[in-house]
């Protein structure tokens, strides 16, 4: 992965040989917060007979995604990160003309449409959709939570939210590049970054930086590949958030 979309194509093509069965891959990276080009890798995965998963952890809840138009044959995502839903809730998408090419390696009562097992007498039809994963006892109550968690932004209007956290994102990038010092990994551009900000301090230790802005109310959290403190910027945060930030920053150095 590089910040540049077209060297992570070159590097994802090199890569590639006739063995490659699925490429699996982060739609926005956790440490750098770089946005990949999805739906480029989606489509050099399919010309070379292979399948692509898209991990969208870092990009469902803050910006736009449309499966159809990324054309992944399979997306995941969890419900507690930008959806603001609770914890071991998750998601899976599989494009339809896959679902039949895929094996069950569990089933329970979730898995079948229909079943029916009288003496001799055994049949039964799995479920059409992805459902056919839902096997066994779910937690009903974080699934109410998440679908609770979905309606709220709903009713706030994904596109406000996706403003929103485009802006402060933005913003944040501003306030930091006028911080001496302060060199930012993240890439400027809306197109290739999502809420996500990472810097570091060159002379500084990023996990000692991140222990020091928790000690002055500030929560990020450092990372390794690359090295630097990342930053995030959620719909219910504001900008006085990130003053805060900048103010505990200058004070470190």
């Amino acid at each position: 992965m590089d910040a540049d979309p077209h060297v992570t194509l070159r590097n994802v093509g090199a890569a590639l040989t006739t063995k490659t069965r699925l490429i699996a891959f982060s739609h926005v990276s956790c440490e750098s917060g770089t946005r990949l080009p999805a739906k480029r890798i989606c489509q050099l995965a399919r010309v070379h007979g292979a399948w692509s998963l898209l991990d969208g952890a870092q990009s469902l809840g803050a910006i736009p995604v449309d499966v159809a138009e990324l054309a992944c044959d399979f997306f995941v995502s969890n419900g507690h990160k930008w959806l603001c839903g609770p914890k071991e809730t998750g998601i899976l998408y599989v494009r339809p003309d896959c679902l039949d090419a895929l094996t069950l390696h569990a089933v329970g009562a979730g898995t079948f449409e229909r079943f029916s097992w009288r003496g001799e007498n055994f049949c039964y039809g799995l479920q059409p959709s992805a459902r056919r994963f839902e096997f066994g006892t779910r937690n009903h109550a974080a699934l109410v939570g998440l679908r609770a968690a979905i309606s709220w932004l709903h009713d706030l209007g994904f596109p406000n939210v996706y403003e929103h956290i485009g802006e402060l994102a933005q913003r944040t990038h501003q306030i930091l590049a006028e911080i001496p010092g302060v060199a930012i990994v993240t890439p400027r551009s809306g197109e290739q970054s999502a809420g996500i900000v990472t810097f570091n301090v060159p002379s500084r230790n990023p996990a000692e930086i991140a222990q020091e802005l928790r000690r002055q109310g500030v929560i990020t959290r450092h990372t390794t590949t690359p090295p630097g403190v990342r930053a995030s910027a959620a719909y219910f945060n504001t900008a006085q958030d990130f003053a805060r930030l900048a103010a505990a920053l200058h004070s470190l150095m």
